[in-house]
Formats: structure tokens, sequence, C-alpha cells
């Protein structure tokens, strides 16, 4: 598959989505298509969009939602070769609810700074539009982001997407998981599991599989709930006994001490770029500042890994 023009810069895409917006809110467990119409750069284009997420549609007053285009509509523009796209959305009619949107975006960037087996993201900011209600009151204008789709990213890595119910440990490439076990645990996210959960449909709960030679790579995603988001809503399991989502706590399977070394290694070479990535989204200074002084406090621990390892050694599974 060749790279998608969408993905391919970082600068904030500007657009507009005009549908029944009141209707799609008031009605969000029917999960129905709307027809809407998204307008940039002077085009027009057709789009279904249907509310999308399970823990998000019961907090948020304004949904995540999934576009549908008809690739020959999108032709020429900067979503042409997309078909299906997660639009992450600012969840609450308030100021906060934007900040933790652009929170959960610097975890992404960061992600991307640590593995290129990652989602790829795209900022945009949308006049969103009731059609049933065109005057001034009912346009809203609000951050949001485009998140890659699973194939696009197989295909950027050379590997296949699985829909499974389960994957053996035997089957996870190490590399990758122990990137994204200590990523999670630096971002502060539980709201993830290696086994499939009541609500989801296959393996695994905030995870996607990727099968690359053979071996089963882990592609995380939805953040929200992590500590360096530290959403509203966010409450831990109860079963890990965390004071807060802010605390951290390692998930992962036990690997090989090898193998956490290693990703050691590879975050703290990173530090700049993910710092960087993390920081470079469009909020406050005292937000960014807060968002770069979390992921530090995990960069502090890898001064002594003996000790980080084992808290790992402690809690894996």
């Amino acid at each position: 598959m060749s790279a998608s023009p969408l993905f391919n810069q970082q600068d904030v895409l500007e657009m507009e989505l005009e549908g029944p917006f009141t209707t799609l809110v008031a009605n969000i467990p029917d999960r129905e298509q709307h027809d809407m119409t998204l307008r940039l750069d002077g085009f027009e284009l057709p789009v279904r969009v249907r509310v999308r997420g399970k823990s998000r549609t019961r907090e948020c007053e304004f949904p995540p939602l999934r576009l549908h285009f008809d690739k020959n509509d999108v032709k020429g523009t900067v979503f042409e070769g997309q078909h299906k796209l997660k639009l992450a959305t600012h969840c609450r009619d308030r100021a906060s609810a934007e900040i933790n949107l652009l929170d959960e975006l610097a975890a992404y960037r960061a992600f991307e700074a640590v593995s290129g087996a990652a989602f790829r993201t795209r900022l945009v900011r949308i006049r969103y539009i009731d059609a049933a209600h065109k005057s001034k009151r009912a346009v809203t204008v609000r951050y949001a982001f485009l998140i890659e789709s699973i194939g696009e990213l197989a295909g950027r890595i050379n590997g296949t997407p699985l829909e499974v119910e389960g994957v053996r440990r035997s089957e996870i490439n190490e590399a990758q998981a122990a990137l994204v076990y200590m990523f999670q645990y630096m971002i502060g996210n539980t709201d993830w599991s290696l086994v499939r959960n009541e609500e989801d449909e296959e393996c695994c709960h905030n995870l996607d599989l990727v099968e690359v030679d053979g071996s089963t790579y882990l592609i995380p995603y939805d953040f929200d709930l992590a500590g360096v988001v530290n959403a509203p809503y966010a409450r831990p399991d109860p079963s890990l006994g965390l004071r807060s989502v802010r605390q951290r706590r390692y998930r992962g399977y036990c690997l090989p001490e090898p193998a956490h070394r290693r990703a050691i290694r590879h975050f703290v070479d990173r530090r700049r770029t993910i710092l960087a990535s993390a920081g470079s989204v469009p909020a406050a200074d005292s937000d960014v500042a807060r968002i770069v002084n979390y992921l530090d406090d995990f960069f502090d621990d890898t001064g002594k890994p003996d000790r980080l390892l084992a808290r790992f050694e402690r809690y894996c599974l």
C-alpha cells in the first residue's frame, strides 16, 4: 500500500463537517451511519459518519467518530487512498476537554518516536455544523485528530492485520513488545490488556495485532485513560490498588531481563526526540510542560535500571 498524503505532514488540517449531529449524539447506542459533507481545501466530499468507541460513549457528550469515504470521492484530495478513519474528538464541550485531547495526541506522537510500528496521526481543526440548525449558535469549532488505519500501518511495516481471539506469548515479537510495555508504563496507561475483555470482539484490549514475518507486533491505541492525559473521568481499575491514573504500573508479560534492558537503552537514546514529539502539540506552555514533566519522571527512573526492572518483575504477568 502506498503512503497516503494525509499522514505525510503534521500541519493542522482545517476542515468543516456538516451533518445531523443532534440526531447522532441523541442516538449514540444505535451506531447508525449518517450522511454528512466534509469541506476542505476547496473540495466538498460526501462522507458517512458513525459513533465509535466503548467507554468514551458513556463518558462523552460528543463521542469519537468513524469516517467512511468512497475512495473514488477522495481522489486528488488529502484523503486519497482512505476508506475508514477514526476521529478522536473533544468529548466534552469545555476547554479542559480539548486540552485532554491534545494530551492524548501527545501520547500518540511519543510512541511514533519510539517505534515505526505506531499509528500515525493528523491534527485537525473542525467546524462542526448541525444540519438541522444552521444558525451561528449551532457551529462548534474544536480540535480533533485522525488516526491512521490498521491496514495502512500494516502496509508500511510489510505486515498483515490480525483479527484473532487470542495470541500466544511465543508468537509475540519480543523486541516490539518490550517497547510497548515500557511505553504504556511511561505514559501511565493501565487501560489495555493482552487478552480479550467482555466488550471486545477479538484480542486484545486497546492493542491491534499485525503479523510481520511470522511474528506478532503489538500496536497500542486509545490513551485517554492514561496518567499523562489525566482525564476527569479516568479511574484506575480497582483491582490494581492504584490511588490515581497518574500512578504507574507495569502491565506487560514477564520478559527476559536483557529484553527490558535493551528497551530501556532504546528509550534513553530517544529521550529528546520522545519529549520533543510529545511537546509538539499546540497547547499552552503550562500544559506542554505538564506533559513533558510527567514523561520525564519516567526517564529519571531509567537512571536506576535495576530498581525499575525490579518493579517490572514484581507486577509482570
